[in-house]
């Protein structure tokens, strides 16, 4: 199996890197509400239900032992 190389590595970095920054503006998007806003928002997606079952794999050990074969993950 090849190694992930010195490019994929730096754009799962980069890509990580933006997810975070979309994630630290979501959360203080959320934070500017008042509280009553937010009660009513999480309410109402209470009330909406799941879009879709999530499914899970049952083993997530295959997953990171290839990542960590490719380099990708420590551990």
């Amino acid at each position: 199996m090849k190694k992930a190389s010195e490019r994929d590595k730096a754009y799962m970095r980069r890509l990580g890197e933006y997810e975070l920054e979309g994630r630290n503006d979501w959360m203080r998007h959320l934070l500017s509400l008042t509280i009553d806003e937010r009660l009513r928002r999480s309410f109402e997606r209470t009330q909406m239900g799941p879009p879709y079952p999530r499914r899970e794999p049952e083993d997530l050990g295959a997953f990171y032992e290839r990542a960590r074969r490719l380099g990708l993950y420590r551990g």
